[in-house]
C-alpha cells in the first residue's frame, strides 16, 4: 500500500484558525459527504 502526503501552505489571513469565514469553509468540506470521492480515488483513510 503507497503512503502519500499532501503538504501546503497558506497565507495568516487565510488560515482557519485565524479566520472564521476559512475556519467555516474547512468545516462545510470536511462534514459534506466525502464517500463517492473516498472511493472513487481509493483513498482509505483521511487524517489531520
Amino acid at each position: 500500500m503507497a503512503l502519500y502526503g499532501i503538504y501546503g501552505r497558506h497565507e495568516i489571513k487565510d488560515c482557519p484558525l485565524n479566520s472564521s469565514e476559512s475556519r467555516n469553509l474547512a468545516r462545510k468540506i470536511v462534514e459534506s459527504d466525502t464517500d463517492s470521492l473516498l472511493s472513487q480515488y481509493k483513498i482509505n483513510k483521511i487524517i489531520g
